[in-house]
């Protein structure tokens, strides 16, 4: 990862007071969880709703804001 965007991510980490490789590992579990929605994400489709889905779907393991 570029140290911008590592530098950008560990911001928006630190503001919702989690670990950048805790987010990275939320991610990777989505997309192995519901790829489909992962690929229209990454194609810039539904990105609002599939970055909800990312974080408040039913996977055991969620991330929030503390």
């Amino acid at each position: 990862m570029p140290e911008k965007d590592k530098a950008v991510l560990e911001e928006i980490c630190k503001a919702y007071n989690i670990k950048a490789e805790d987010l990275i590992r939320q991610f990777y579990l989505w997309v192995i969880r519901e790829p489909e929605a992962a690929a229209q994400w990454l194609k810039g489709e539904n990105n609002r709703k599939n970055a909800q889905r990312l974080f408040y779907s039913g996977g055991k393991e969620k991330i929030s804001k503390n």
